[in-house]
């Protein structure tokens, strides 16, 4: 079989999704250094395929993508938190109720 992580979880998109809420979190904080830290190693991990857009589509389009990217991330990370959330409660509602 395959040694590839399945869906987005290999350790590279893990990186980009604590990258880009390195990236969110500093933004909210109002520390800009720590989000600055943040979307350049959300760029690092996936350089490839930024530079890959920006060959083919040019600068502006590549910048557009780290945005859309970093969202993307965020989005991940929030429904994986409210994913576990609904668990921990379920579970916990099942316990007092048995």
């Amino acid at each position: 079989g395959s040694r590839e992580a399945p869906l987005n979880l290999a350790p590279r998109h893990r990186a980009g999704a604590a990258a880009s809420l390195l990236v969110g979190l500093g933004l909210i904080a109002r520390r800009p250094r720590f989000a600055a830290i943040g979307a350049a190693a959300l760029i690092a991990s996936n350089w490839g395929l930024y530079r890959l857009i920006w060959r083919r589509r040019g600068a502006a389009q590549a910048t557009a993508a780290v945005g859309l990217h970093l969202i993307h991330h965020l989005t991940a990370v929030a429904a994986a938190g409210a994913g576990l959330a609904r668990h921990l409660v379920e579970r916990k509602r099942r316990s007092t109720s048995a």
